[in-house]
């Protein structure tokens, strides 16, 4: 009786780390700074750029877009106080399988906390229940 054992190697997770943003304009929602996560490849000529999606705190007047934006920001959707310091991703274009075929590619993962599309720009913040609402997605981005 022959006894054979198999060992699977799976690949190593592609593990982003948290670069928060200097940019005193690169606000979530909650006026919190910005952030996204970064693993540089082995391969310089090739970049991947994963928007986080979240979906917009629109609605169908202005007094009830301000509430859902006020209400998304105190969430992580409009917040970074509580991003992880690191993301895991072990499948997906992001990962480090061996069946992607951007496994050698820097990975950045944006982060999505600013309530539009990461595309919003408004200068000053609204305030609204004592709590200032900033739109700032375009420079986030």
């Amino acid at each position: 009786i022959f006894l054979i054992i198999v060992s699977f190697v799976t690949p190593e997770d592609a593990i982003l780390k948290k670069v928060m943003i200097k940019n005193p304009d690169a606000l979530c929602l909650d006026g919190s700074p910005a952030a996204y996560y970064i693993l540089r490849g082995s391969d310089p000529s090739t970049i991947i750029l994963y928007f986080d999606g979240g979906g917009w705190c629109g609605a169908s007047d202005l007094a009830l877009t301000i509430e859902k934006c006020y209400q998304r920001s105190k969430g992580d959707l409009g917040s970074s106080k509580n991003f992880n310091d690191t993301m895991s991703f072990p499948e997906g274009i992001l990962s480090n399988s061996i069946n992607n075929s951007f496994r050698q590619a820097t990975k950045i993962f944006l982060s999505y906390c600013d309530g539009a599309g990461h595309q919003g720009y408004r200068e000053n913040p609204i305030t609204y229940k004592d709590t200032k609402l900033y739109f700032r997605g375009h420079n986030i981005t």
